[in-house]
Parts: C-alpha cells; structure tokens; sequence
C-alpha cells in the first residue's frame, strides 16, 4: 500500500533525530574548520512535490532538475546536509521519494544502514505502532576522539621510522604529459572504468584461487601494470575503505550512520616476481 508523504516526513524525522550525523555541519573558526551538532530543527528539509498532471516522459526531466537544485543546494555551513522530495506521480507512475544527502553525513554502507531503518519506522507507523528504533551504537563523536587518541598514542608512534625510511620516500612517481603543472584537488580529473560481468566473475574466481581478497588482486594487477608502464616495481598507494572494522574493542560500529572512510598508506614491491601468478 502506498504510503503518503506525512508518513514519510514523520519516520524521516525521527530518524534525523536518531542518528547524529544527519544533524551536522561545519563552522570556520580561528582554529580551523569545526564539526558542530546543532539538534534536532524544528523542519527537516522536506518537500512534496506535485507532477501528477504530468505524462511519465514529461516527469522524469522535471524530477532530475529537483535532483540537480538539491545537490546545489547542499551547504556545510548552513546545515541540513539531509534533504529529502516526495515525488506525486500517480497515476503515470508509483510516487516516488527522493533522498540526497552530504558525504559527511552518510557514506555507502551508511546509506544502507538507513534505509533498512526507515523501512522497519515505516511499517511500524503505517501498523499504528510506536516508532521502535534498535540501540545506538558508537557514536561519530566517540569514534572520532578515539581515533584521534590513538593516532597521538605510542602504538603510532613506533611505525613512524618505518614510512619515514628513505626507501618509502624514494618511490617512482607516476610519469606525466605536463610536468610543473597544478597539483591540486580543483586541478584533478576522475577516471572511471567498468567491468564487465565476465571480468568480475574471473576476478573473483582468481581471489578465491590464491585465497585472497579482490582488492588484493586488483592491486597486484596494477603493480605489473606499473612496472611495465615505468620499469619501476615499487609504488606507494593511498586507499580508501569504506568499513566498519575498528582497531577498538569497546567501539560498536555496525549501526551508526556518518562519514567512516578510512584511508590509509600502503607501500607494494613486487621485485623478483616475474609472473602474475607469483605475484
């Protein structure tokens, strides 16, 4: 059964109160930049939107329009980096909602997390059922005066000579067209490739075969990639995991809902392996 936009509003809302992160956003002080929780607002951005009048080919451009002025519209300063449209489209097609949110206050397992909450307050509103969220988990603040503790704490402190040494320091950099050029994030083009379902299947045959992770594979298939390209077998990595792993056994992070990104350095040498298969 379809459920109005009123319901909608109301499970958001009480979701929007249930985890931190949808609350956040940044102020600029003499410090540097800040993350403040100003609580719950009296109105979440929320908005209904009528295009029943509409043809199914005529609403989908106008849907995509109101994606385009959200994702504009999203301020760090300003707060309300959650926003959400209840789109009317019956009877051309099923109404629709429409979320959008910062990356700050929700990355990809976040979203799921989410969702599967929002589905459980739907159903319990629609069933005249009190709003029953499961337990808190760490919260964002928590994890990040941990994490912050830690990276001050010896346990750090004694990996330091080890990405310090002069052999980390001396890696290949990757060869350019333009040498000199900006080396800023303005300046940075993506590059992105799919695979096909062939490709992904053989990737995941070869994980399981040498008993190791995707992206494990995917790295060494770069090296040899790297090392053909510039005679070099050495090259340091930034990754970027989005997880929930914690090196904290008193840290719970299998609910909680915010930017969890981890990034870290990783140096890989495939010197004397010459084949793939070695590698």
């Amino acid at each position: 059964q379809p459920l109005g936009p009123d319901l909608i509003k109301e499970a958001l809302t009480a979701l929007v109160a249930h985890h931190d992160s949808m609350r956040l956003r940044l102020i600029a002080g003499d410090a540097g930049w800040q993350v403040v929780n100003d609580g719950l607002p009296e109105e979440i951005a929320f908005q209904v939107v009528d295009l029943s009048t509409l043809t199914q080919e005529e609403q989908e451009p106008r849907m995509e329009e109101f994606h385009r002025e959200i994702t504009t519209s999203l301020d760090l300063q300003a707060g309300n980096l959650m926003r959400s449209i209840y789109f009317i489209l019956e009877p051309a097609q099923a109404n629709q909602i429409m979320m959008m949110g910062h990356y700050v206050v929700a990355d990809v397992l976040s979203w799921q997390i989410f969702l599967e909450d929002l589905d459980k307050v739907c159903q319990q509103l629609h069933q005249g059922q009190p709003i029953n969220l499961p337990p808190k988990t760490t919260s964002i603040q928590q994890w990040t005066q941990q994490i912050e503790t830690y990276a001050k704490s010896d346990d750090i402190k004694v990996e330091q000579d080890y990405w310090l040494s002069e052999a980390r320091r001396n890696n290949v950099p990757l060869p350019v067209d333009f040498p000199g050029g900006a080396n800023t994030v303005d300046s940075s083009q993506g590059i992105f490739m799919e695979m096909t379902r062939e490709e992904t299947e053989a990737l995941i045959n070869l994980s399981k075969a040498h008993n190791t992770r995707i992206h494990g594979a995917m790295l060494t298939g770069i090296m040899k990639a790297f090392e053909t390209w510039t005679g070099s077998s050495s090259l340091l990595f930034e990754l970027y995991v989005i997880g929930r792993d914690s090196p904290f056994d008193d840290v719970d992070l299998s609910k909680t809902v915010g930017w969890l990104t981890f990034s870290y350095p990783m140096h890989l040498d495939i010197t004397g392996m010459p084949s793939l298969d070695e590698a």
